[in-house]
This record gives C-alpha cells, sequence and structure tokens, in this order.
C-alpha cells in the first residue's frame, strides 16, 4: 500500500495544478469512510489508493472521516461533511475540513453557500460552513493571507486567530482568538487521524507559544469563545492595577453579583478591549446549535 502511496506521490509531483484544480488521492478513511452520489443516484462507497471523483457530490458519514493528499496539500473532511471537488475550488457544502500547505506559492480557492474564499500560504487551517452559508476559518500553524473575492478584501491569518467570512460581499468579521491549546486536543481533524511525530511536536510547539504568549501579555488566558465574534479573557493571577495600561484592559459594567465568576474571584472580572460576552451559568437546555464555532471542529467522534 505504501508504495502505492508513494507511486501517486511522485506523479502528482511532475504535473502543474492550480487553485483547487487538483488531484485528491484518497489515503485514510475512518468509520465508515464515505460515498460519492453517482449519476443514476445511487451512492458508491469511496476507497483509499483510489482519486477522490471531481464535479461528484460526496458525503462523509457520521462518526466517519476522510484523508487526501495532492500536490503540496493534505486535506481532512470530517463527520457529516459534503463537499465537491470543482474544477478550480472546493465547494464545501456542509461540515468542516482542514487544509495542510506545504508550499509557499499554494493558492486555493474555497466556496461555501454563501460565500468565496481565497487562502494562501504554507501551515494547517481548519475551515466550516456556518448556519447562515458563511465560512469560518481558524489559523492552526504558520501563515496565511485569506481573501474575501467579492470584495477583494484580505487579512493575514496567525495561529489561535478566527475569521469569520461573512455571507454576500460584506467580507470578514472581527478577528476572534481562541485557545489553541484546547482546540488542538478537543479537535478531531487534528486529533482523531494518525499524526506523525513531527506535526504533533508542531501543534504543541505552537499551542505552548500562544499559551505563553498571552499569559505574559494580559496575565490571562484565553476563555472559551461562546458567540462567533467574541471571546473571554480570563485573569490567571491577582493583578497589579500599577503596572498595568489602562488603554489595553478595562473593565465592563458592573456586573450581577449572582455571576459565579465575580462570586470566585472576589472581584469584577477584567477583560481585554473587544466584543465580549458576559459569563452567565450554563443553561440545561441550551441548544447545541447555539455553540460557537468551532463546533464541530471541537466535537470529539
Amino acid at each position: 500500500m505504501h508504495w502505492v502511496i508513494l507511486l501517486f506521490l511522485l506523479v502528482f509531483h511532475q504535473m502543474d495544478y492550480t487553485y483547487g484544480n487538483i488531484g485528491h488521492l484518497l489515503v485514510v478513511t475512518q468509520g465508515e469512510g464515505g460515498v460519492v452520489l453517482e449519476d443514476g443516484g445511487n451512492a458508491a462507497p469511496l476507497k483509499t489508493a483510489n482519486f477522490l471523483p471531481v464535479e461528484k457530490n460526496i458525503s462523509v458519514r457520521p462518526r466517519s472521516g476522510l484523508e487526501s493528499v495532492a500536490n503540496g496539500y493534505q486535506f481532512r473532511f470530517g463527520a457529516s461533511t459534503r463537499f465537491t471537488l470543482e474544477q478550480d475550488a472546493i465547494l464545501l457544502q456542509e461540515g468542516s475540513m482542514m487544509i495542510q500547505s506545504r508550499k509557499l506559492g499554494n493558492e486555493l480557492i474555497i466556496r461555501s453557500p454563501e460565500t468565496r474564499t481565497t487562502v494562501q500560504g504554507v501551515g494547517c487551517i481548519l475551515t466550516e460552513v456556518g448556519t447562515s452559508g458563511g465560512l469560518k476559518v481558524v489559523g492552526i500553524l504558520g501563515r496565511f493571507t485569506i481573501r474575501c473575492v467579492s470584495s477583494d478584501s484580505e487579512l493575514p491569518l496567525m495561529p489561535g486567530e478566527l475569521f469569520f467570512h461573512m455571507p454576500g460581499s460584506r467580507g470578514f468579521g472581527e478577528k476572534v482568538n481562541l485557545n489553541l491549546e484546547k482546540l488542538i486536543k478537543s479537535s478531531y481533524l487534528l486529533s482523531g487521524f494518525p499524526n506523525t511525530k513531527t506535526f504533533v511536536e508542531t501543534l504543541e510547539v505552537t499551542s505552548e507559544l500562544q499559551k505563553e504568549s498571552i499569559g505574559k501579555i494580559y496575565a490571562a488566558e484565553v476563555g472559551d469563545s461562546k458567540k462567533p465574534t467574541s471571546f473571554e479573557i480570563l485573569p490567571t493571577k491577582q493583578l497589579d492595577n500599577q503596572n498595568i495600561d489602562s488603554s489595553e484592559l478595562r473593565n465592563e459594567d458592573a456586573p450581577n453579583m449572582t455571576d459565579p465568576l465575580t462570586e470566585l474571584l472576589g472581584r469584577p472580572p477584567i477583560r481585554l478591549s473587544g466584543n465580549f460576552v458576559p459569563v452567565e451559568p450554563e443553561k440545561k437546555d441550551k441548544e447545541e446549535d447555539e455553540r460557537p464555532f468551532p463546533s464541530r471542529l471541537l466535537r470529539k467522534n
């Protein structure tokens, strides 16, 4: 099996692909794998060591996953994901996908039901289709540039940063910082597949650097992202007001005294300026659909 995969990889390097028009060789299937919808309406199972079909609807079964390799790329598709490999793009209709780029000049077009996004760079990112048809993009490793094709706006994407590509031509929403360490441990796309030792070590180093950087600057850690446009900064130690620049930190409005975080700390929590959500008791009847991004990326299979 290994020599077959290596043979195909050698063929990849002799071919000139651009954007999404690349051949995907299926190398790993997990769980029940995936199926392709044939012209007659029948669903045919996908097999490893075969190329994924182009311009066909591909579905990953629940609690399953697919991994493919292409020229300079590695892709992983999460459970209950539906996608189509188009001639010049990848159409992600539903679900989540991991992209690992190994060439500096790599540029890929990702389409969701309501967006068209170009990603360029080297490293690893996670993407997920939002309920509104937009696309959520999270930087994991390396550095990327993401561009909204319709508005021609672009932004740099670094590890731990999340951007939501809003439907239509509205471009990208505000940047949100996620806890990279928690995301890596709980993400099926990152931790649920066989990984090389080098990849695992790189993930650990990157998450540790993010953790140390936030701790040194703000004496805080990134909390959970409860909404797509907000996140919490939680203090990790008692802060000395004399050593804090008031332009970096600010107090929110006086919190309700029933706030559990206020009761725990014995004082109102200190948060970074920006869009935040108050710490509220969890509701038992809270719908899972209200969970923030990356809900499917964080869900273990």
